[in-house]
């Protein structure tokens, strides 16, 4: 996952173990993304700083889905 900046096209932050099957949530501050280790992570939008970090249980390394977020809940399957 890479966070681009748009004025000048160069790269702010990026993050390496985000799963390409899933597509990341943008929620307030923080992008949400499932990874390819069976987490789902929130990194701050300007910096990338992990905020958040979720732990699945079972199969789910690279087979999660893309997250949604209603009533302050996050729902993902795995």
């Amino acid at each position: 996952l890479y966070c681009i900046d748009l004025m000048t096209g160069k790269e702010k932050w990026k993050f390496s173990a985000y799963c390409p099957d899933a597509k990341p949530l943008l929620h307030d501050s923080l992008v949400f993304c499932p990874t390819n280790r069976g987490t789902v992570v929130g990194l701050h939008i300007a910096t990338g700083e992990q905020k958040w970090l979720f732990s699945t249980t079972g199969p789910t390394v690279g087979q999660m889905g893309d997250p949604i977020i209603a009533n302050n809940t996050m729902y993902i399957g795995g």
